[in-house]
């Protein structure tokens, strides 16, 4: 697809866009959260993904979104083997 936003310029900008409603901002905000979030083999610790859960967290609760959407949002990050 090329019709994304000018900042939506990554592959993982572009999942996060796609699936946060189309809205820039947050996209961009959670991609960023979740890339600061992220630490070495993140996947394979309890507590490693528990801090990246709770970015995320962090990030809908600025923008009024409901808490079950973090885990949906965890659980593609955490599908993105090549991105996050």
């Amino acid at each position: 697809r090329s019709d994304y936003p000018r900042n939506i310029d990554s592959p993982t900008k572009q999942v996060m866009f796609d699936n946060l409603g189309g809205n820039e901002k947050l996209a961009i905000s959670m991609d960023d959260a979740i890339l600061s979030s992220i630490k070495h083999n993140w996947r394979k610790n309890s507590q490693k993904k528990k801090f990246v859960l709770m970015a995320i967290e962090s990030v809908l609760k600025k923008y009024r979104k409901n808490k079950q959407l973090a885990k949906e949002i965890f659980q593609i990050a955490y599908d993105i083997k090549n991105g996050y």
